[in-house]
């Protein structure tokens, strides 16, 4: 039986080709369950790239001591995230090895990387992690975003259909990337919008015992013990066969 993931991906078919070739030999099942063993907390990710004009993270795991590279990409019009491919040390370590042949090579790398701050910045990392992710000094993102004028962007107030959409979302069970494309805001907002909204709750008694007879009400199994309990299905059955 195969697992449930709280945060599923999309591993496409050479993404486990390059897992089997690169990593270790094992059945295809296995793979998808390894990869998305490694993506359901995987922190930050260890570097970010521009492919087709899509930002791509690249996140770190390991699997029986080797260290395992996946690349992420998020699509507006897919609900999981995509693993394109999958990469070894030995992958990686040729790729940065390529672009310190000399100082051109180095100059334009790190051009290339002042370039993903703002796409970063836009998928909800802040910007210390925006630092951390492209390993450039704090001051470095600050005085990038500040002479490309994105400092002083205003957050986009919620609506009350945001919010009433926001809270359906998250009590079916979407994960936050998912509200987060689905009401096309960051991750990050996302967060930050559903723990203000804790914190109101927490202060008000009667929003508490509403929210309890919500979530009550919403899931269909305790009403249905309830029911039981009760001996409501029993009574229901007794006055359906007495109809008969």
């Amino acid at each position: 039986m195969s697992k449930i993931f709280e945060h599923p991906y999309f591993v496409t078919p050479h993404a486990v080709d390059r897992f089997r070739e690169r990593i270790a030999d094992i059945p295809p099942a296995q793979v998808i369950e390894a990869v998305q063993d490694m993506l359901q907390a995987p922190g930050l990710p260890v570097d970010a790239e521009m492919r087709d004009g899509k930002l791509v993270l690249i996140y770190r795991g390991s699997f029986n001591g080797k260290a395992v590279y996946l690349p992420v990409v998020r699509e507006n019009d897919k609900e999981w995230p995509i693993v394109p491919t999958v990469m070894g040390e030995e992958c990686v370590i040729h790729t940065v090895l390529a672009h310190k042949k000399d100082l051109k090579s180095r100059q334009w790398r790190y051009s290339e990387r002042k370039a993903l701050i703002a796409p970063l910045r836009d998928a909800g990392f802040t910007i210390r992690q925006c630092a951390q992710i492209l390993r450039l000094a704090h001051t470095t993102v600050e005085r990038h975003l500040k002479n490309a004028g994105l400092t002083a962007r205003k957050a986009r107030p919620w609506t009350e259909q945001e919010k009433e959409r926001l809270i359906r979302l998250y009590a079916t069970g979407k994960s936050y990337d998912v509200i987060a494309r689905k009401l096309g805001r960051s991750e990050n907002a996302i967060k930050i919008a559903l723990c203000r909204r804790r914190k109101l709750i927490r202060a008000d008694p009667e929003k508490q015992q509403v929210l309890k007879v919500l979530s009550f009400c919403m899931n269909p199994n305790r009403i249905l013990k309830l029911a039981r309990d009760m001996g409501l299905l029993d009574e229901l059955r007794r006055r359906e066969e007495g109809q008969v």
